[in-house]
Formats: C-alpha cells, structure tokens, sequence
C-alpha cells in the first residue's frame, strides 16, 4: 500500500506540478498578452505625440508669418491701393476716359476714343478700345508711353502710325505731324 501511497502522492504531485505549470503559462501568456496591447497602446500614443509636435510647429510657423504680416500690413495696403486704383471698374471707366483726354490735352495730341466694349478673353476681363490721335509725332509717342506707364493697366494691342506732313491747321508743316491708331486693352476687375 505504500507503493500506491507514493505513487498516488507522485502521480497528485505531477498534476499540481502540470496545473502550476498550466497556471503560470497561462499567466505569463496573460502578462504578454497585456504587455501587446500597453506597447501597441504607447506606439499609438507616441504617434500622436509627434503629429501634435509637429502640428504645434505648424501653428508657430503660422503664428510668425501672421506677425509678420501684420508688421508689413503697412506697405501692403498702400501697394494694393495702387493696384485697386489701376484696375479699371467696368461700369464706371470715366475715370480712364478723362486720364487719357488729360494726357492727350498735355502732350497736345487730338484724342478720339472709340466706345469700350468688354474683351472676349476668359483669362482676363479686359475693356478694348481704339484710339485715333493726331497731333506731332513725337507728342503722339509721348502720348504712347505716358499710357502705357500711366495709372491705368493698359497694353497697346496693334499700333498704325502714318506721316501727315500737314498741321492741324491744315497748313504744311515742317515738323513731323502723324496719325495714329491704336487698339488698347484695359484691365478690369
């Protein structure tokens, strides 16, 4: 009886040995288990660390060009004022039509303006125009480039210029009178 004593002792000991071998697989596949998910858990966090750093960098690049910004508003309004003055107003070109009557009245140039019609050009909205002018011809250049430099975004498209030889007076002349006709485009806004 002793032997069934021993090995019923031996035979309970490797059954608590395989459910003590049993219990700490299945702890330490538990431990592993949780360890998966904290370390799955941290990668996760670390990434959102790093977009908020970088989304953090973002804003104080933003930040910095906002103040710069602000600190050259200054000489950005005074040069978008000039740009909103060259740009012409389509239902309102009087302003354009009296600058080019003044510059044809200073360069002493007759001036006739055809009607403006809206350009058929999708990329830019445009005005065109013809203009006639008769006067010298060096004031009929001066005219040209006093325009084309003038307040107003304007491009000559086509330019015909023909010697006269006679004043405005209808007398001959020995300076060089012309006529001139001009096709212009206006930039609109």
């Amino acid at each position: 009886m002793e032997n069934k004593t021993k090995k019923n002792s031996w035979t309970q000991a490797k059954k608590n040995r395989a459910i003590w071998v049993g219990l700490a697989a299945l702890v330490f596949g538990i431990m592993i288990f949780f360890i998966w998910l904290i370390f799955g858990k941290i990668k996760e966090s670390s990434k959102d660390i790093s977009s908020a750093k970088s989304a953090l960098a973002l804003s104080k690049i933003q930040v910095e060009e906002i103040e710069d910004f602000k600190s050259k508003y200054g000489t950005y309004v005074s040069n978008l004022q000039r740009i909103d003055r060259a740009i012409l107003d389509p239902q309102n070109p009087l302003g354009f039509i009296e600058f080019l009557e003044n510059l044809a009245s200073e360069e002493n140039v007759n001036l006739i303006i055809s009607p403006l019609s809206p350009s058929k050009e999708p990329e830019f909205k445009t005005l065109s125009a013809q203009l006639a002018l008769e006067g010298k011809f060096i004031n009929t250049l001066n005219f040209i480039n006093k325009m084309e430099n003038g307040a107003y975004l304007v491009s000559a498209q086509n330019l015909t210029v023909e010697h006269t030889g006679v004043s405005k007076t209808g007398t001959e002349s020995s300076e060089k009178m012309s006529r001139a006709n001009i096709a212009i485009r206006v930039l609109t806004r």
